[in-house]
């Protein structure tokens, strides 16, 4: 691209990035994998839920510094009111590329396996291969209502980690037996209930 078109005021989609700050999984929020986004893919949708943009793009930046999304132009987003964004996906982009609706995109289920373990060197036990993942998956979106051809298009896009965390309180009376029944709904000491 040529130096005059991401200059500020050129049609650009400028993305401030953001991660929710809630979401650390270590005692220690220095770790650059609990906020790291290597790649976004991005899904603008129309009102009826039809995708009418899709873009992914590799991150070089921290979060916090605006990025111009690059070859995207404001005055392609016609008829778009919202933006999806998916960071750090396994998924390729071609599958991702046939995502017509966002039904179709909140329909697609991703598995991250040893998630537990993200941001570690841990290899598998046969071979020298990594098993970790570096990063996680995260997900946000942003209502669009402020369109106007020929200006930037600036969007602050707050990510929130995808995977689920689960607290689990015990309370264990005097007594009682306590049992761990796989996940799910748990299963009382004296099975009558």
């Amino acid at each position: 691209e040529e130096i005059d078109d991401v200059l500020p005021g050129n049609d650009n989609v400028v993305l401030n990035i953001s991660i929710k700050d809630d979401i650390l999984t270590r005692a220690e929020p220095s770790l650059a994998f609990e906020t790291a986004v290597t790649h976004l893919d991005l899904f603008f949708a129309s009102d009826d839920g039809t995708i009418r943009k899709y873009q992914r793009m590799e991150i070089n930046s921290a979060p916090g510094t605006p990025i111009v999304v690059p070859g995207l132009k404001v005055s392609e987003l016609t008829n778009v009111s919202k933006l999806y964004t998916v960071a750090n996906s396994g998924i390729t982009e071609n599958d991702f590329k046939s995502v017509e609706t966002v039904n179709d995109l909140k329909g697609i289920v991703e598995t991250t396996q040893y998630v537990y373990i993200t941001g570690t060197d841990f290899k598998s036990a046969d071979s020298d291969t990594y098993i970790a993942p570096q990063t996680f998956l995260m997900t946000g979106n942003n209502t669009i209502d402020n369109i106007i051809q020929g200006t930037d298009l600036e969007l602050n896009i707050l990510l929130t980690r995808a995977v689920a965390k689960v607290t689990v309180n015990f309370i264990l009376k005097s007594g009682a037996e306590a049992y761990f029944h796989s996940f799910g709904k748990p299963v009382p000491a004296d099975n009558n209930t």
